[in-house]
């Protein structure tokens, strides 16, 4: 993922997201609303776990993000 330049040179920016989903279309629509949001910078992304935890000890984001869809057990 490439971080647009604008937003890169951006001082304002003051929230960093790491986007966890296993589903890259929800991955794609989640960081394209996010995007549009001058404050938030998305500085990665990850389809699992191990993904998560590898590129939040590298990125340091001030956010993690994961979306996971859980099935009720009656």
């Amino acid at each position: 993922m490439t971080v647009p330049r604008e937003k890169r040179l951006d001082s304002n920016v003051c929230i960093t997201v790491l986007l966890v989903d296993d589903h890259k279309d929800i991955r794609t629509e989640l960081r394209n609303l996010l995007d549009a949001e001058s404050d938030i910078l998305m500085v990665g992304e990850a389809a699992n776990g191990q993904q998560a935890v590898e590129r939040a000890m590298k990125l340091s984001p001030t956010m993690a993000k994961s979306f996971n869809k859980r099935t009720a057990h009656l």
